[in-house]
């Protein structure tokens, strides 16, 4: 220690710069950097001095030895603590930037929380694929339900409309059982005129028929006359059109 306040304080004393920091007081001193680590210098060497300062002497110091060995004392102490701060600084941020070993730590966290992340996300993609599947096939039971629910119903409407078909047709064919020929010609013309028929009728208001050229709509009960129906189609209009006429020949 005693070897490195020798030293210091012969460098000092050939500083001039030095020599004025030594003469500060320790609350004075501030840290600075400059530029390139060089010191602000004064005026090139070949420019004399001003004419104010030739022959004028600096100022004698007359600060006591021990003074001066306790301000090279603080500064070397300041020195040492400023540059242990740096190197802590320093490690520190060797340790967790990107390429320390914090950083490494959590390079790694971080990658086994991707494959985790990636597992999880194959797992909700394999469960949304299920579940895709399951929808899909229940769709496809319930477009058959449709379909079959569908068919019956037309199949049902055909036998329907079959049956319709078939007591027309027996209406029909009742009705053909009538039909004059060449063999009950004589017949049906003896029938005819032994049974004439009045095919003229009339309509109330009220829609009401009345068959027979001399009947009388007062003459009929009101219980026993019969209304025009409506018909909806074509269909009903030429059944409720044979009806009516077999219940008239009737």
């Amino acid at each position: 220690m005693s070897n490195s306040l020798g030293l210091l304080q012969s460098t000092m004393s050939r500083s001039p710069v030095l020599h004025r920091l030594s003469l500060l007081r320790p609350s004075t001193l501030v840290p600075c950097r400059f530029k390139g680590h060089l010191l602000p210098h004064r005026k090139p060497r070949w420019i004399p001095p001003a004419k104010s300062k030739v022959f004028v002497l600096p100022p004698p110091d007359h600060t006591p030895e021990s003074e001066n060995t306790l301000m090279n004392e603080l500064v070397v102490n300041y020195n040492e603590r400023l540059s242990g701060v740096t190197q802590y600084l320093y490690e520190d941020f060797l340790r967790f930037s990107d390429v320390g070993e914090v950083g490494r730590i959590e390079a790694a966290k971080e990658a086994e929380e991707h494959r985790a992340r990636v597992a999880e996300n194959d797992r909700e993609n394999a469960r949304i694929v299920e579940a895709r599947k399951q929808r899909m096939a229940q769709e496809l039971e319930d477009k058959k339900r449709r379909a079959q629910e569908n068919l019956e119903a037309i199949q049902t409407a055909d036998q329907a409309r079959i049956r319709d078909l078939e007591e027309r047709v027996q209406r029909e064919t009742a009705i053909l059982q009538n039909a004059v020929t060449k063999e009950n010609l004589d017949a049906k013309i003896e029938e005819a005129l032994a049974n004439p028929v009045d095919h003229e009728y009339a309509i109330d208001t009220e829609g009401h028929i009345y068959y027979g050229r001399y009947t009388a709509s007062n003459d009929v009960p009101e219980n026993q006359r019969i209304k025009i129906p409506v018909p909806k189609n074509e269909m009903d209009f030429l059944t409720s059109d044979d009806d009516a006429q077999l219940e008239h020949e009737s």
